[in-house]
């Protein structure tokens, strides 16, 4: 709507106008819920009226369709609400989870199609939270990454998650060993869910880690992605981890045994060592290697994995340690993807790495 008068645009007049009666439909039937227009800098104004007289004006910002920048629209937002003394309202078609989160952190309402709302004003009383899809329902915009759980898509965001600073598309295709067509593709899905903010060039200038991993895992699952099997350790756990430690060297541990590599020498896991996750080249072969008992999901100590990415299997323990482990992104993504008690892990591990790196926060 920049450089147009408010509401000008077809798509944008049309989202407003379906949020009003969104909005209508969340307060009470006594209500009134107002739609005006602005200057050509701002997209809209809505005008909340109590029963008793009481007037609740919010400075809208809107954007209809795949949204792009969604870090620079709440800036906006706050912005304006700042020159104008108004609450800010996003309206958006749809509000994906990092820019609800966004939102919610700087005092921003929203306010989407599919039915999330967090709306709240002192004079009239207004306190509205509730819930829509958990996916956006529009079809993807053409070369666009929609799932990410391709090998490609995986290793972006390992270097994503391991990056420490702004970057371009080439320099992280080098990282990743992926094609710029891979990651500039993936980028613009993550722009359009606020996971990632870019410049006007397309350069990454800011990264939501926590979120990332999060967008990841609706699609990457470590049970579903990767080709597994079940498996008991008759001796238990810690035996089959130091069996492993001397055996294959193409066996790669992730979940909770790379999550104590991660964590610093005087934090005590979360949790005690009852799950080995590992991935290998051969289901087969690392069960004989461990000495396993091929069993069910409901017995098994071990979850042994081909992996969805055959890179993982290049990774090679370091000087002081016998055992490899995956990178620390694939690792809290299979600790949020894993039985038992990993999702809570996978919590510890973030917010240690939270204290070094604020993008995990």
């Amino acid at each position: 709507m920049r450089g147009n008068s408010p509401l000008s645009e077809t798509a944008d007049r049309e989202l407003l106008r379906e949020a009003e009666r969104k909005l209508a439909a969340l307060l009470p039937p006594t209500w009134d819920v107002e739609l005006e227009a602005g200057p050509p800098e701002i997209d809209g104004y809505f005008v909340v009226r109590s029963p008793q007289g009481a007037v609740a004006r919010f400075l809208v910002e809107a954007k209809a369709g795949q949204i792009a920048g969604s870090a620079a629209m709440v800036s906006r937002a706050l912005m304006l609400a700042r020159t104008t003394a108004l609450a800010p309202l996003v309206v958006t078609s749809y509000a994906g989870a990092a820019l609800r989160r966004m939102c919610e952190e700087n005092d921003v309402n929203y306010l989407d199609l599919t039915g999330w709302a967090w709306i709240r004003a002192d004079s009239p009383a207004i306190a509205l939270m509730t819930t829509g899809a958990e996916r956006d329902p529009r079809p993807a915009r053409p070369a666009t990454i929609t799932r990410l759980n391709g090998a490609g898509a995986g290793r972006a965001i390992r270097a994503l998650l391991d990056s420490r600073g702004p970057g371009g598309v080439r320099a992280l295709a080098e990282r990743a060993e992926v094609t710029p067509g891979t990651v500039s593709k993936l980028l613009k899905a993550l722009d359009a869910e606020a996971v990632v903010e870019r410049g006007p060039t397309g350069q990454i200038l800011s990264i939501r880690k926590r979120d990332l991993v999060e967008r990841w895992t609706r699609d990457y699952k470590f049970l579903r992605t990767n080709r597994v099997g079940w498996f008991l350790a008759p001796r238990g756990v810690r035996q089959a981890v130091e069996r492993a430690a001397t055996g294959d060297p193409n066996l790669v541990a992730t979940g909770s045994v790379a999550l104590r590599r991660y964590l610093p020498d005087q934090q005590v896991p979360i949790t005690a060592l009852s799950q080995f996750a590992a991935y290998v080249p051969d289901l087969d072969d690392g069960s004989r290697l461990l000495g396993l008992v091929p069993t069910d999901r409901a017995t098994a100590n071990v979850i042994l994995a081909v992996p969805y990415d055959p890179r993982l299997l290049d990774i090679r323990p370091t000087a002081d340690d016998r055992l490899s482990v995956v990178d620390v992104g694939q690792t809290v993504a299979d600790l949020m993807t894993l039985p038992g008690r990993a999702p809570e892990e996978a919590d510890q591990l973030m917010r240690v790495l939270a204290a070094g790196d604020r993008a995990w926060s």
